[in-house]
């Protein structure tokens, strides 16, 4: 052999060092301990995070007392909250989204569609304002107009609606 191809060579298993575990050590035990720095900046930062973990500990206790008040009441269920859908079905036309925005200077029918709308889920962000859209109007209607009103469409953004959408 060339020295070379010696400097690859395997070594003799006893100069090889172990990794198998220690011998007393029963299967999945871990050995090791885990390196803890014993430094000023340690114990303050522990010091810091168990008293900001308290801090959210009690918030937390103080929100949950005030939802159990507010159950308790009755202030929060749904049946204090008589429910009407807003839009029996989709705007069709340019003049339905004009009567729309006429009905949202009441601010009980926009709270109404406020409560709608919120009511639409998702599996993200634009699926919650697709599904909101399609609730809203039409295809045939939406071609009409586009966020800022480019290329000779209404602007959606200048309706009132986009606020409560967005």
């Amino acid at each position: 052999m060339d020295a070379v191809t010696m400097s690859h060579s395997t070594a003799p298993a006893s100069s090889v060092p172990s990794t198998s575990s220690n011998a007393s050590c029963t299967k999945g035990e871990n050995t090791s301990t885990p390196f803890r720095p014993t430094g000023k900046r340690s114990q303050n930062f522990e010091i810091t995070v168990l008293m900001k973990l308290d801090t959210i500990i009690e918030n937390q206790k103080e929100e949950l007392s005030l939802l159990r008040r507010l159950v308790s009441s009755g202030d929060a269920s749904a049946s204090n909250y008589p429910y009407e859908e807003p839009l029996t079905e989709p705007m069709d036309t340019i003049d339905d989204m004009e009567q729309t925005k006429e009905k949202l200077q009441d601010s009980s029918f926009r709270k109404q569609m406020l409560r709608y709308l919120g009511a639409v889920g998702g599996t993200s962000c634009g699926d919650i304002v697709r599904h909101m859209m399609r609730k809203m109007g039409t295809f045939r209607l939406w071609s009409f107009y586009s966020l800022r009103g480019r290329k000779g469409k209404r602007s959606f953004k200048s309706h009132p609606l986009c606020m409560i959408v967005v």
